[in-house]
């Protein structure tokens, strides 16, 4: 047994193979990984995710508003229109959407942040 795998047995302190079989079963399910809807007629690929080294699963109503670039830029979260509100904040130049709380995190700081006037990181970025 090498280095890596004897400490990846001490970390979950089970077995490796119970470990990899459940990031298996975790790859494998049908789920979309925006509204975690388990049906759809067609399942959709969004963008690569580094971390989980895959592209993130997408149900065909996510993906359509994937591929017309309505979700957030700092999460990559699909909006809806129910989901619009006090948490959204929208681009004055291009119309996207963003979260406050992602603006505020990985965005502008609270000084620099306004309402009226906001440019999204797409724009900001071109």
């Amino acid at each position: 047994m090498t280095e890596i795998e004897t400490h990846l047995i001490d970390l979950s302190g089970g077995d490796l193979e119970c470990v990899v079989g459940a990031w298996h079963l975790f790859l494998l399910e049908k789920k979309c990984d925006s509204c975690f809807v388990t049906s759809t007629p067609l399942w959709r690929k969004g963008r690569y995710d580094r971390h989980t080294h895959r592209h993130v699963k997408l149900c065909n109503a996510c993906g359509l508003k994937y591929v017309k670039r309505q979700y957030c830029p700092y999460c990559i979260n699909v909006y809806y229109a129910k989901d619009l509100g006090n948490d959204w904040i929208t681009c004055s130049k291009c119309d996207t959407r963003t979260h406050v709380r992602c603006e505020k995190k990985y965005g502008n700081s609270d000084e620099g942040f306004s309402f009226h006037e906001y440019i999204c990181l797409l724009c900001r970025d071109s």
